[in-house]
């Protein structure tokens, strides 16, 4: 949910470090290299936290809580295209505990 903007913004979720943390590993084991880690992490991500860019716009601040999260990332990422691929991918994960349920 670290990623959910409409959690994001509203729960200031920026201020986690261990949600931080936590992110900054996925990215490391995402990333095709470390520079796209390092800039996926320290500058887009930047631009996330702080609402600005394309995620300033009036359609994405409008969007956050009606739009599917991986589909708001698609449509408003575009000024950070590295995070956007990322996050995407992470988003779009389905969830089950039919294994669990199975054992």
């Amino acid at each position: 949910y670290y990623l959910h903007p409409a959690y994001h913004y509203a729960m200031e979720l920026s201020y986690d470090d261990d949600l931080m943390t936590a992110f900054t590993r996925v990215v490391e084991r995402l990333s095709r290299s470390a520079l796209d880690a390092e800039d996926t992490s320290l500058r887009q991500m930047k631009s996330f936290l702080e609402g600005v860019g394309s995620f300033a716009e009036p359609s994405a601040i409008a969007g956050q809580d009606r739009i599917d999260s991986a589909d708001w990332w698609f449509n408003f990422g575009h000024s950070t295209p590295i995070l956007r691929k990322i996050t995407v991918k992470i988003l779009s994960q389905t969830s089950s505990f039919i294994g669990c349920e199975r054992n």
